[in-house]
């Protein structure tokens, strides 16, 4: 049984500007839906998935910047204590990490969000394999392997993962200095000029 098929007309490509403003504010209603749609599920995912923040009577819905008391963790021996509490099965460490290495549920470059779990004490005291007179970031295996598992994606691997790592902290010492660089530059101009 054949289905006769009703072609559809382009209001493109009509020469009556009464159907195309028409089809116009059509669509525009369309996408004002889309969008409304778009910040109620918006909402609602941030809800879910950030079960620490809360509403506490307000319309406050930022679900998209995680704040907690815990992290950026600062202190080496922190460190250890969180090495062991990410061994323990149900602890919540892992997606407090999750939500900051992953906002919105996208993977981002380390670079970009590691100094929200780990404060640049950590980053300039450490290096992933403890050469040049610091200490290995290698040895928390269980911060190692839960990083890796919030960055893996289709391909990435372990090696990827250490290449990225050494990169991250590579990049942001370089960071530091040149940022310690410009402020020590910029306070001799000032006193030049003064």
């Amino acid at each position: 049984m054949a289905f006769a098929k009703k072609k559809k007309e382009d209001p493109l490509s009509s020469n009556d500007d009464e159907i195309l403003q028409i089809k116009i504010i059509e669509l525009q209603d369309k996408l004002e839906d889309i969008l409304s749609n778009q910040d109620v599920i918006i909402n609602l995912l941030g809800q879910v998935a950030n079960p620490l923040l809360s509403t506490n009577g307000s319309d406050d819905t930022e679900s998209t910047e995680v704040r907690t008391p815990y992290f950026p963790v600062r202190d080496p021996e922190e460190l250890t204590k969180l090495d062991a509490e990410l061994a323990k099965p149900g602890n919540s460490f892992i997606p407090m990490m999750k939500r900051i290495l992953r906002p919105e549920g996208v993977i981002q470059p380390l670079k970009d969000n590691i100094l929200k779990i780990f404060g640049e004490e950590i980053i300039m005291g450490f290096n992933f394999d403890g050469v040049h007179q610091k200490q290995p970031f290698r040895q928390f295996s269980n911060i190692n392997k839960i990083i890796y598992e919030i960055q893996k994606r289709s391909g990435y691997t372990e090696a990827d993962y250490i290449a990225d790592i050494r990169i991250t902290f590579h990049t942001l010492k370089r960071r530091y200095h040149k940022r310690k660089h410009d402020v020590m530059k910029r306070s001799k101009l000032n006193k030049f000029f003064d």
